[in-house]
């Protein structure tokens, strides 16, 4: 396995240990330095003849790649859970300024305002 596979392997696995930050500007700036990070990664390998590498090497990378999946898996649920408290949040807030709650029953709409 090439030195700078081992490497950006590493560091995205030292960088996935850590939490997501809660800022905003920190969390943007760490799944674009992640992202960047996959990218130069994927290259590496693909330029890297898969031949070429010894079989442990091989397997070593794969074992890496599985722990790496699994913790991007990670952030993406807590990605994909506070977009949808902002999105739960933003309707909350649309139905209070609107005042009106509306239920839908049977393919009509019945505004409770009007009962």
């Amino acid at each position: 396995m090439s030195v700078e596979v081992q490497q950006l392997t590493d560091e995205l696995l030292t960088r996935l240990q850590n939490p997501l930050p809660n800022a905003d500007d920190e969390r943007d700036q760490m799944i674009t330095d992640v992202s960047l990070l996959l990218e130069q990664r994927n290259k590496q390998i693909q330029c890297a003849a898969p031949q070429s590498m010894p079989k442990a090497e091989t397997e070593a990378l794969i074992k890496q790649d599985l722990l790496l999946k699994q913790r991007l898996e990670v952030y993406l649920n807590h990605i994909k859970s506070d977009i949808k408290a902002l999105s739960a949040k933003k309707q909350r807030r649309n139905t209070y300024s609107q005042g009106i709650g509306i239920s839908y029953q049977s393919g009509f709409f019945i505004d409770k305002k009007s009962k």
